[in-house]
């Protein structure tokens, strides 16, 4: 592999600029792009362009990553497999058009904009607070109450044939961000996750999903689960995957990318051992000075760079492996007191 690496102006971001892309992979003498786990990965446009100038995409096809971006549409697809979807409305624009939907399914319910954070509207009043004046398309979607939310990473062949490639839970949240992942799922029923895995599986082979992405299922505390969204990307907390699942899946990807099988059947992925992910954020936007973190942590940030709370406030990922959920759940919290420690 060659990282590619270069500087965007001041005031721009090159990693959202589709032709800085490609253009530097071209220059680099690349034969492939992989996305990473962003915005990048899920883009449509990019894949077209990648492809178009001869270079191999490692990713989902173009006409994948637009139906998963279609949110009303992909919940038909899901629909048509005769399997349970979260409701949501088609895109809304104004305060008004959401008013019809609030009184006729009541809160709490959440307003989702593309993959953002969504925000959770308690009463009819909470509406224009949670819109605020932000032109950007939004949805409404029903909330469901307590509900534990799980991630099942798949895998397709682009042909029809896939593979769930296990399960983490990412329910705890602060601003209805994602701060804590891990897998596998404690008191999850076998009959219950095989059912689950199942559905993701068709949703994933109704794709045609080429390579690695994920699953998000939510379960009610009644037993009850609904399909929340598909993500058709490498998405984040595959490393969970890989270190209990014993996976690969970048390579997997590579492979698929290349043509190649599967690689695996569905009775040999099965998981060993238990595994915390973390996310360490900033409070406040500022320059990083100093950041001292214990072994496990990969960090997302260098002494000298900016962090903007409001773009992207991700300073490390603390990932802790060990053999019981019990004894993971103590090291985590070990580390997370010696990075507090560090740092008063």
């Amino acid at each position: 592999f060659r990282r590619v690496l270069f500087r965007s102006e001041p005031g721009t971001d090159a990693y959202r600029d589709n032709l800085k892309l490609v253009s530097a992979a071209l220059d680099a003498g690349c034969d492939a792009v992989h996305p990473g786990t962003g915005a990048g990965a899920r883009d449509p446009e990019l894949a077209h362009m990648v492809m178009n100038v001869g270079l191999a995409w490692v990713g989902a096809t173009p006409q994948a990553l637009s139906a998963c971006e279609d949110r009303a549409g992909l919940r038909r697809a899901i629909k048509e497999l005769a399997l349970p979807v979260v409701a949501q409305t088609a895109a809304l624009n104004s305060v008004g058009d959401a008013r019809t939907w609030v009184e006729k399914w009541r809160p709490p319910l959440r307003v989702v904009r593309g993959r953002g954070p969504a925000v959770v509207i308690s009463e009819p009043a909470d509406l224009e607070r949670a819109i605020g004046g932000d032109p950007v398309p939004f949805h409404l979607e029903r909330h469901v109450l307590g509900a534990r939310h799980l991630c099942f990473a798949v895998m397709g062949d682009g042909g029809g044939a896939a593979l769930s490639l296990g399960v983490h839970e990412r329910t705890v949240r602060h601003d209805e961000r994602v701060r804590l992942r891990e897998a596998p799922v404690f008191g999850l029923a076998p009959e219950i996750e095989d059912k689950m895995a199942d559905a993701v599986r068709r949703v994933a082979s109704a794709l045609g999903l080429v390579g690695v992405g994920a699953v998000e299922v939510l379960l009610g505390a009644d037993g009850r689960w609904w399909i929340h969204d598909v993500v058709p990307s490498l998405f984040e907390g595959y490393a969970l995957h890989e270190e209990v699942y014993g996976l690969e899946l970048v390579h997997a990807q590579v492979r698929l990318a290349a043509g190649e099988t599967l690689g695996w059947t569905q009775d040999e992925i099965r998981p060993a051992g238990a595994a915390v992910e973390v996310t360490i954020e900033a409070s406040e936007s500022g320059t990083v000075t100093g950041l001292e973190l214990p072994e496990g942590a990969s960090t997302a940030c260098a002494e000298g760079m900016r962090v903007e709370i409001t773009r992207d406030p991700l300073l490390a990922r603390l990932l802790v492996t060990a053999p019981m959920r019990h004894a993971a759940l103590v090291r985590t919290r070990a580390a997370l007191e010696e990075i507090g420690r560090a740092h008063v």
